[in-house]
């Protein structure tokens, strides 16, 4: 069968694909596409494998498809290839030096229009917390938020080191036992991924269950996640001792 081999340079990146000439016009069923089955990921100083153990999504009836997995030395990386109207769009990222890169595909047939392919193209985001359940009066709550793509961390590892996402939107909004707010917090993920916010509570807030409601992203990708904490009022009320 023949094969279209096509170089597609991205600056410091260069990506090989093998894809078979009929599978620009036809839908591309996930477990035979030969879509990245061998190629090569390239910086100036070298090349990295593509493994063939991957995981692939399919969306839209085949047009299109999200491969994710590790190139021989380990880099995660994921790949949106699309089929609209005979036209191929490629977009994806790949994890280096500690941060993921976006990578710019050229085009295989001509330009796929921008628009059409964002929502497509996001990751799916996870959102993972660690927060002060139980306050007392006159004592912090603290609470850190971690954002990773929901395909490169399936086990909820709030200490994973890599697949996480930076400069990511995130609004943090509790409300008091009566659903009336008591303080937001609103910021960007760092370079590791990660938001943190606290306040003391004072003296005399009401007690009761709070909802932590955590929002981000943006409109076009989403995610949210509503926790609850206790404000339990004054220590000395548990019969406890300082």
């Amino acid at each position: 069968m023949a094969s279209l081999k096509q170089y597609l340079t991205l600056g410091f990146f260069s990506l090989i694909l093998l894809i078979p000439q009929t599978a620009l016009s036809q839908q591309i069923e996930p477990e035979s596409s030969p879509l990245l089955e061998s190629g090569i990921i390239s910086t100036k100083n070298k090349d990295y494998m593509i493994s063939n153990d991957f995981d692939i999504r399919q969306f839209f009836f085949g047009k299109i498809l999200r491969m994710s997995g590790t190139t021989s030395d380990g880099n995660f990386y994921y790949v949106y290839h699309r089929i609209i109207d005979d036209e191929i769009s490629l977009r994806g990222k790949i994890f280096l030096d500690g941060k993921f890169v976006p990578l710019e595909f050229n085009k295989i047939s001509k330009q796929v229009a921008e628009e059409s392919s964002t929502s497509a193209e996001q990751p799916e985001m996870k959102i993972l917390v660690q927060q002060s359940e139980r306050i007392y009066w006159e004592k912090n709550y603290g609470i850190t938020i971690r954002v990773f793509d929901a395909e490169l961390n399936k086990f909820d590892d709030f200490n994973q080191n890599w697949g996480y996402l930076s400069d990511v939107d995130v609004l943090v909004e509790i409300t008091n036992p009566e659903n009336e707010p008591l303080t937001s917090f609103k910021g960007k993920t760092d370079s590791n991924g990660t938001f943190e916010a606290g306040f003391l509570v004072f003296y005399k807030t009401m007690k009761g269950e709070y909802a932590v409601k955590i929002s981000v992203g943006s409109e076009n990708n989403q995610a949210t996640k509503t926790l609850s904490m206790f404000i339990l009022g004054d220590l000395s009320d548990s019969g406890s001792t300082s």
